[in-house]
């Protein structure tokens, strides 16, 4: 189904009821509260049964009666095959509706797995190496499983800082800097030392 199809008027009352709004389908829009009006764009979204839905802070505006439907809702529409991405900074949220996440820090993609290898919290260290250090590195980052966010700039989790700088000042390589940071429960940046 494409953009522009015609929906009969069955469907249209089966996604009303769907998101909950099937006893105020002839109440004006303008009278509908935030909640409200964040399931009438839900199921405007659903309305074709897309592939991929995308949101943007689903849960703005619901009660907490209303985010417990959330969760079930996005669970019933993953479950006829609809892949979910969520943006939010509700985290604990995230955690209960997502397989998995990616993390953004000022714009920039942090990390991304599973809710618990993301979640888990506790220390990063973060490397930057001169370009021609890096083939020399490559094996030390490796066997620590290392994360590459940009040209020369590494993440290494559940280690310190003066651990991966021993371990590369062994190979001859002395980075540009390396910073240990204590990670929060979803794995941004909490404090940090030098």
């Amino acid at each position: 189904m494409t953009a522009g199809t015609r929906v009969d008027r069955q469907r249209i009352d089966a996604t009303l009821k769907t998101v909950g709004l099937d006893e105020v389908g002839s109440k004006p829009v303008k009278k509908y509260s935030q909640g409200m009006r964040q399931r009438l764009g839900l199921a405007r979204a659903i309305l074709l049964e897309p592939q991929l839905l995308i949101l943007d802070e689903p849960a703005n505006g619901l009660d907490p009666a209303g985010i417990v439907w959330l969760r079930e809702f996005l669970g019933h529409v993953a479950s006829r095959g609809t892949t979910n991405v969520v943006s939010s900074h509700q985290l604990g949220e995230i955690e209960k509706v997502c397989d998995r996440v990616a993390i953004m820090n000022e714009g920039r993609l942090v990390e991304v797995g599973t809710v618990g290898d993301v979640g888990g919290g506790g220390q990063q260290a973060r490397i930057q190496l001169r370009p021609e250090d890096v083939e020399v590195a490559t094996p030390i980052l490796r066997k620590a499983q290392a994360s590459s966010l940009e040209d020369g700039i590494y993440v290494v989790r559940d280690v310190t800082a003066r651990d991966i700088s021993q371990a590369l000042a062994g190979c001859g390589v002395f980075p540009i800097s390396v910073t240990d940071k204590q990670l929060n429960r979803a794995g941004f940046p909490g404090g940090s030392n030098s």
